[in-house]
């Protein structure tokens, strides 16, 4: 098996959370789980305890794309921002496209950072601290 990029292999499910710049956790983050169909099945949906501060959403690989990106954006970011605020990303393509940016937030004074390819396990602050572990 040829495998080029590693998180191709290591990831059946993506945590993404919200660091403020004082360093501050917020209690609220997105969450994406593996499943066959890119959807959660009956039974799934049925047992699935969601707490008020999680968002899920499932994709066949585990991992964000440009739908659960947007869900991160509208519905965590975006009732937890103020009119000015700046955030980091990677810089992966389903993240790093400032007109989906512009979309949620058309009216804000806010910018959008994006962490140069191949530094995030060096400069960003989840992978420094929080996900060190895993």
């Amino acid at each position: 098996m040829d495998v080029r990029k590693k998180y191709n292999v290591t990831h059946s499910y993506t945590v993404q959370p919200v660091t403020l710049a004082d360093g501050h956790l917020l209690d609220k983050f997105l969450l994406i789980l593996q499943e066959k169909e890119n959807e959660f099945g009956k039974r799934v949906e049925k047992n699935l305890i969601v707490p008020s501060n999680v968002v899920v959403r499932a994709s066949k690989s585990g991992k964000s794309s440009g739908e659960k990106h947007h869900a991160f954006l509208n519905e965590l970011l975006r009732p937890l921002v103020g009119r000015r605020f700046l955030l980091f990303l990677d810089s992966w393509k389903t993240q790093a496209d400032l007109i989906k940016f512009r979309a949620v937030f058309p009216n804000q004074d806010s910018q959008l950072l994006i962490f140069p390819e191949g530094s995030t396990g060096h400069i960003q602050p989840q992978d420094l601290s929080l996900f060190r572990s895993w």
